[in-house]
């Protein structure tokens, strides 16, 4: 996605309803490229996901429905915007 305040490299990945194996398979994959765990840190956001946004990705993906669909989708972020925002504030202040 870019970089963060510090240089940091930042990715965005989306996992559907494989969060648990797939955080698995990156920790395991980094760990055998000899990455230190202390250097990276993987933050889920899916539980700031409400039900608006995903409604509008099922309908937009599943239905074929991308109108109406990327509409819902973008209505439900807005409204958890600040969350997000207090998201990333409150993983600042864990690296502080």
């Amino acid at each position: 996605m870019g970089y963060d305040s510090r240089g940091n490299k930042t990715y965005c990945m989306g996992m559907w309803n494989k969060r648990q194996s797939l955080t698995a398979a990156i920790e395991e994959y980094l760990d055998g490229a000899s990455v230190d765990r202390g250097s990276y840190l993987l933050q889920d956001a899916f539980p700031l996901i409400n039900f608006s946004t995903k409604f509008g990705g099922l309908l937009s993906k599943r239905y074929s429905m991308t109108k109406l669909g990327r509409r819902l989708t973008v209505w439900g972020m807005q409204r958890q915007y600040m969350r997000f925002v207090e998201l990333v504030r409150e993983v600042k202040a864990r690296l502080d």
